[in-house]
């Protein structure tokens, strides 16, 4: 790739000055330009062609160049004069050693007779230089002055410091290197990244910060790989073999390797090659650095060699090594356990590198089963799998993880170097199926990308990606944007058997278009199924996935805009914070003493996301602590957190929930309690064989989901700590009713607290239709540098900023989870400016997107300098809790303070979630206590604390019995095979849900729950029969589990004459077979004056069994077509 860049010196004050320029010499204010400005992957001997040309000059007779370069890779070839000035002869200069690493030369040229040239510009020269060494970075052949003179006294010249202006010349390494991580020790450091291939060849170089020699070490898995082993595994390789998935006699036929009596060679190798290929397959690396000197600071270089023998880039960092070895006991955190029809996927993570040793039983039994030992080298990211168990059968999986022997201090009590993980799961019935539950995410940076997703079962997905061709760019001369091929994905990357997925794609350009596809197998009983979002299936997620780089100009850094909130328990804590972009997180903490210095503690967390809920274990009790954060955004800024205040984003205070001064204390005592729910279970969203249930908890923890038609034995799980737990249950049966009932266990493990049950009902048909605005895009809040945009849905759907300076847009904020209520801020923006923006979701099913149209804010002309004002302050006591609410008239976030003596309240609890209705539940309070309390809020803009008066509470002695209203003003509408209920919101502020009743007239005495826990005040009843009658009735239900009396029964009978008929004379036009315009007789509404919209769906089955493509929400007579019809193109299959 060739690129040209002129470039001017008002444009770069700092990188170039003006020689003897003024407005009395002939040229003052030329112009240069260099091309090529950039050489991609030269390969030894190649000649790299330095062209300077130059503009807007009046009078030349003389020139000369300068260009500095670095020896040890270039050798100058020669230099040849341009055509500017014409006639010009040339004078080539040797190259001179600057004394610095770089040699200089150039030349020149001056017209020896004849008149000066004023053709006002042209090429002064070109300088050819070869390529004599392989690149191991990046190179710059640098332009330092360019001259051009009317005679010896007049003259204009430009100087450019080193690296400014000139060709950039540097190689394309396709193993990247990335998701380095330096565990510094008092002596010594572990030292892990990933690579996007294959790899164990793997190098770590470490010197003192001034020495000259560098200490090498290797990755040791290595050393334990045998020459024969490192044979087999490269026939493996070359073959196509995966040996995660392989079984004994594809390997053997791969290898040639038959048994003869007596001896298996296969047998010998085949355990440890199934290790090695895990392990390779995870593209993990981690090289152990011994024998350094405490409280040192040391540089580093990485470099990784793949199995096929390709280098990755070098990467190099500096470090520092503690002062003291690491006394933190060991502890686990994030457990997950993923169950499979015949096996258990299981994650976890360490505070402190480790190896684990496991085994699996049937619960209730002795016979251990399976035992094994994972990650001799250790690790802080464990993955196990555990293959050849049965369906439907209860299991019992022990993990005991221990630090590395080289990393146990003799200060360090045996106890706290070991810890133990007990988990009680199910393996899954046969049949279900492996799918997405949700719409792909993508974060991107200018050379990366990161893809998440989750899907239903652990797979091992492979996503494949590759520029996308656009008309009148480089590519096939027969390809463009919407023609999709095999070839049109270029490269792969790979993700672990897991069900939540975060893959990066590397080696991109910025500012390039791309299109990637998703694909996964699993096989089940012998038998494979796959999924593919190849745009050339047939299939509901047959979809052209793209993304767009962001261009290397996209420097703005990440903000902190809500958080930090701190949970603080007697051995660790749990940090949460919200960043206005995705990002990766580093969390540094310290005592007092340690804070800021080689001892402090670091945790990190590798995956984008704009929510971030990190566990900091290993503390101390009665401890307090400091801590900062630093946040990494796609593009590689980096935002800060610091106490005693935030550098980016919201103004920390003491006032805020735990944490946001940049501060905790850890507990004296253990924590017993279990996570109390305070909102939930509900159903927020549901299709016709999904299902996401969500709850809230007083403190982090893990989540659970029970489920069934007849009973709860079915179970979907996430081991990330969290307060607001979402889960996805899939793979339901339409039109079927489910009791349910949740779960969750905090960070050191109490619990699980369990929910009482509830139920739901799942829709009869497949989900066609897109979302739908239930409250328009709008700008809840705006300063003079961000704005936070709020919309909802009508179901959970993604949610997606467009926006920009001008109605072209080209800004892209999106949220890194699914919601009905989406909330987006951006930062970084210029005061009293107007912004256009578009607001978009797409649901669960692919469904969308929904489109707003353009709108429009413009950003204030000074700083936000008002703090929030409280009304409508409430409270509602329980026996052993507390509500409390209030309003404010902006965005803020939420604390409450709260004691037994009044002026005294040494309780602080909150939510950093700014917003204008608030809502704070106070937990673990003593019945029959009076309570102080005084509410607050911070506004986004850290505009001091608003408090309320104080003000009082008596919790109840006994638990609360008193049920809530009856809900009032039940109506409903009969449909054809559906009835819509709706009734009055109660007000009671304990208030949990509601729960609707059915039964059919004339045939069941009872009714019986269709759905509860309902946090709207509507609910629509699907695939009904016509012309039966149906009975309803509604209960509200309190935190307390305790029920309203029924309303009266209301009784509604569907017809068929309740819907319009269906559209007829529907017939394809034109020669588009792909997507082929369609046009239709509308029928006559139901109502007169009534309109009408369409849902069109695309099958390859007869009875429309599977959606190949669906479009929703076309109005009645679009397309341009005849009176009476609608017409349009089918729906993108």
């Amino acid at each position: 790739m060739k690129k040209q860049t002129w470039i001017s010196c008002l444009t770069l004050a700092a990188a170039c000055s003006l020689s003897a320029s003024s407005a009395s010499h002939a040229n003052a204010g030329f112009t240069p330009l260099v091309s090529p400005d950039e050489v991609i992957n030269p390969q030894v001997d190649d000649l790299i062609e330095v062209v300077v040309e130059v503009a807007n000059t009046t009078e030349v007779r003389q020139t000369r160049l300068l260009v500095r370069y670095d020896p040890l890779f270039f050798e100058f070839v020669a230099f040849a004069a341009g055509d500017h000035p014409a006639g010009v002869f040339a004078f080539p200069e040797s190259p001179v050693d600057g004394g610095d690493g770089l040699f200089t030369v150039g030349g020149g040229g001056a017209i020896l007779g004849g008149s000066s040239d004023t053709s006002g510009g042209g090429i002064l020269g070109t300088l050819t230089f070869r390529l004599i060494k392989e690149l191991e970075g990046e190179k710059f052949l640098s332009v330092s002055s360019i001259r051009v003179a009317k005679s010896s006294s007049d003259f204009d010249e430009l100087t450019f410091e080193v690296g400014e202006f000139g060709v950039r010349v540097f190689p394309v390494f396709p193993n990247k290197i990335f998701e380095v991580d330096v565990q510094a020790r008092h002596n010594g450091a572990i030292v892990s990244w990933k690579t996007r291939e294959l790899g164990i060849d793997d190098v770590v170089r470490v010197r003192a910060v001034g020495e000259t020699e560098f200490t090498q070490f290797t990755n040791p898995f290595q050393e334990r790989l045998t020459p024969k082993l490192r044979e087999a595994l490269q026939i493996l390789q070359e073959a196509g073999v995966d040996l995660t998935k392989a079984d004994e006699q594809e390997i053997r036929s791969a290898l040639e390797l038959a048994p003869v009596v007596g001896v298996d060679p296969l047998s010998e190798i085949l355990e440890d090659l199934r290790v090695a290929g895990r392990f390779l397959k995870e593209r993990f690396h981690l090289v152990p650095v011994t024998g350094l000197t405490p409280d040192t600071n040391y540089e580093l270089q990485i470099r990784s060699t793949s199995s096929a023998g390709r280098l990755s880039p070098l990467f190099e960092d500096l470090f520092q090594t503690r002062r003291q070895p690491d006394l933190r006991r060991l502890l686990a955190s994030n457990v997950d356990v993923q169950a499979r029809t015949r096996g258990i996927n299981i994650r976890f993570e360490t505070n402190r590198l480790a190896t684990t040793d496991y085994t699996i039983q049937v619960d209730g039994e002795e016979d251990v089963l399976q035992s094994g030992t994972v990650n001799e080298d250790g690790t802080v990211l464990t993955r196990i799998a555990i293959n050849d168990l049965q369906p439907k059968t209860a299991y019992l999986v022990t993990l005991v993880a221990n630090l590395l022997a080289s990393d146990i201090s003799e200060e360090l009590p045996a106890e706290s170097a070991t810890t133990t993980i007990q988990r009680k799961i199910r393996t899954r019935a046969l049949g279900k199926t492996a799918r997405l539950t949700g719409v792909p995410f993508k974060i991107v940076g200018p050379e990366s990308a990161q893809i998440r997703f989750k899907t239903t079962l652990p797979v091992a997905p492979v996503v494949s990606y590759g520029l996308v061709w656009l008309p009148g760019k480089t590519g096939p001369d027969d390809a463009t944007s919407d023609v999709v091929t095999a070839d049109s994905y270029m490269w792969t990357a790979e993700g672990g058997e897991e069900v939540r997925h975060n893959i990066t794609l590397t080696g991109l350009d910025p500012g390039t278009l791309y299109r990637y596809k998703i694909e996964f197998q699993l096989e089940e009983e012998g038998i494979i199924s796959t999924f593919s979002t190849d745009p050339n299936g047939n299939f509901q997620w047959s979809k052209d996935l793209k993304l767009a780089t962001s261009s290397a100009a996209d420097v703005s850094v990440p903000r902190l805009i809500q958080g930090p909130a701190v949970y603080p328990k007697n051995i660790l804590a749990v940090v949460q914070f919200v960043t206005d972009v995705p990002t990766k997180a580093k969390i540094l903490i310290g005592t007092v003493a340690t804070f800021n210095t080689p001892d402090e503690f670091e945790f990190t967390d590798q995956t984008f996301s704009g929510f971030h809920s990190i566990v900091v274990a290993g503390l101390d009790a009665g401890e307090d602590y400091l801590f900062r954060i630093e946040f990494t955004a796609a593009n590689g800024q980096v935002g800060t957190f610091e106490p005693p205040a935030a550098t980016t984003g919201k103004v920390a205070n003491v006032l805020q929930p735990r944490g946001g001064a940049g501060s905790f204390t850890t507990s004296n005592v253990p924590d017993t309690q279990f996570p109390v729910i305070l909102t939930g279970p509900s159903v927020s969203s549901k299709t016709h064989d999904t299902a996401i249930v969500e709850f809230t908890t007083d403190e982090p923890g893990d989540s659970e989901v029970h489920f069934g038609i007849d009973g709860t034995d079915e179970t979907e799980s996430s081991g990330i700590t969290e307060t607001s737990h979402k889960l996805v249950i899939s793979d339901l049966d339409p039109g079927t009713t489910y009791s349910y009932l949740v779960g969750s266990t905090d960070a050191v493990g109490n619990g699980a607290t369990e929910s009482g049950t509830a139920v739901f009902t799942t829709d009869p048909e497949i989900d066609l239709t897109a979302p739908v605005f239930t409250s328009a895009p709008e700008v809840v809040y705006k300063s003079d540098e961000q704005a936070t945009i709020q919309w909802t849905t009508d179901e959970d759907a993604t949610g997606e900023i467009n926006f920009g300076l001008d109605d072209q847009l080209g800004f892209i904020r999106s949220l890194p989870t699914t919601e009905k209520a989406h909330s987006i801020t951006l930062t970084n923006l210029e005061a009293e400016t107007e912004y256009f923006f578009t607001a978009s979701s797409t649901d669960l099913s692919n469904n969308g997107p929904l489109l707003s149209g353009i709108l429009s804010f413009s950003t204030d002309a000074a700083a936000d300098l008002t703090s929030p004002v409280i009304s409508n302050v409430q409270v509602a006591a329980e026996d052993s809790s507390a509500i409390l609410s209030w309003d404010t008239d902006e965005v803020a976030d939420s604390f409450v303070d709260f004691g037994v003596v009044s002026g005294l309240a040494d309780l602080i609890v909150g939510n950093f979630t700014d917003v204008a209705e608030h809502r704070v539940v106070l937990t673990n309070l003593t019945p029959g206590t009076e309570y102080f309390f005084t509410v607050g809020s911070i506004d986004r803009a850290g505009n001091p604390p608003t408090r309320s008066e104080e003000s009082s509470f008596t919790t109840l002695a006994s638990a609360d019995t008193e049920a809530p209203g009856t809900p009032a003003d039940l109506s409903a509408t009969a449909g054809s095979e559906q009835v819509l209920l709706t009734w009055s919101a109660n007000t009671e502020l304990d208030l949990a849900g509601y729960s609707v009743f059915r039964r059919l007239a004339g045939v069941s005495e009872d009714f019986v729950e269709i759905a509860t826990r309902l946090t709207s005040t509507s609910y629509t009843d699907l695939g009904l029969t016509n012309d039966l009658v149906y009975q309803y009735r509604v209960t509200a239900i309190d935190r307390a589990d305790n029920a309203s009396v029924a309303t009266d029964p209301l009784a509604l009978t569907p017809t068929a004459l309740a819907a319009p008929s269906a559209p007829t004379d529907l017939s394809r036009e034109g020669d588009n077979f792909l997507r082929p315009p369609f046009v239709f007789t509308n029928p006559m509404p139901i109502q007169d004056g009534a309109s009408l919209t369409y849902t069109v769906q695309v099958s390859t089955e007869a009875d429309f069994g599977n959606v190949t493509g669906s479009e929703s929400g076309i109005l009645s007579g679009a397309g341009g077509a005849d009176s009476g019809q609608t017409a349009g193109p089918s729906p993108a299959t």
